[in-house]
Parts: C-alpha cells; sequence; structure tokens
C-alpha cells in the first residue's frame, strides 16, 4: 500500500515533495520524496512563488493551482484518506491529539501519573 498526505496545516512542504528537485536519483542518493518522478516547470514555478508569497489569499490561490496540476495531470491520484488511530496508556497525560502535526508534537507536556 502506498499511502502519503498533508499533516501540516500549510500544505508548502507537502507540495514541495513535487518539485523537480525533489526527485530521488543517484547524486541525492535517492533521497527525495518524489517517488512518481513527476516535473513539470509550471509546476514549480508556482511553488516558487507560493514560497516567497506572503499574502495568505494569493498563496492560497497558488496552492490550488498546484493541485489543479496534480490532479490534471494524474501525479496524484486521491482515492481515501486513512484515519490513524493512537493507543495512549489512559496513565499517561497531557497528550493534545491534532490531525495537523506529529503524534508526538508537544511530548514536553506529557506525564506519567
Amino acid at each position: 500500500m502506498f499511502s502519503i498526505g498533508n499533516t501540516n496545516p500549510d500544505p508548502g512542504t507537502y507540495l514541495k515533495a513535487w518539485t523537480c528537485n525533489e526527485i530521488p536519483q543517484k547524486k541525492n542518493n535517492w533521497s527525495k520524496p518524489n517517488s512518481s518522478r513527476y516535473c513539470n516547470p509550471e509546476y514549480d514555478k508556482l511553488w516558487q512563488q507560493s514560497n516567497t508569497e506572503l499574502d495568505p489569499q494569493k498563496r492560497r490561490q497558488l496552492f490550488i493551482q498546484m493541485n489543479d496540476l496534480l490532479i490534471k495531470e494524474q501525479a496524484v491520484i486521491p482515492l481515501i484518506s486513512r484515519a490513524n488511530v493512537n493507543g495512549v496508556s489512559n496513565r499517561l497525560t497531557g497528550i493534545d491529539a491534532t490531525p495537523w502535526d506529529d503524534r508526538t508534537w508537544n511530548i514536553k507536556d506529557w506525564r506519567l501519573q
């Protein structure tokens, strides 16, 4: 099974994964995330603009255009969004679960009773 998705409220990092520079290859030790090898200079230009745009509404529109390209060119075919389930001891307090970040984002606040 291959599933990826955005876990951050800002989609910039997630959308960067489909830029041409993120294609895994020998010169980057096969370590980049664009395993689909999608490459579109127009998409890269939109990503660069989004990375420097400070106006949230303009940035939002750039993200929409990028998403539309990914769908139109079938670089991404969204099927489902799997829910994550986390089990936590009832002796652990201070956990603040969020769908926008890693499960351990506030680990400094966890306490064992």
